[in-house]
């Protein structure tokens, strides 16, 4: 999987190949992440201004525990 560069609050995330969006958003939110797909495999996340490296941490726990 890759993150692309972002100057934004908008984080796109590319899954890697064989991973539908729609699948890992269903995964995520039994996570207490709230994700939404951006097409077929990209994942569009959006930070807001209370988000905290703590949140950050436990989101990228997330997508490694999951294998994304």
């Amino acid at each position: 999987s890759q993150v692309e560069d972002v100057d934004t609050n908008i984080v796109i995330f590319k899954l890697r190949e064989g991973l539908l969006a729609v699948d890992c958003m269903e995964a995520l939110k039994k996570e207490d992440i709230f994700a939404l797909p951006f097409g077929i495999d990209p994942m569009r996340f959006v930070t807001h201004l209370d988000y905290s490296e703590s949140d950050l941490n436990a989101t990228i726990e997330a997508l490694n525990r999951l294998n994304f």
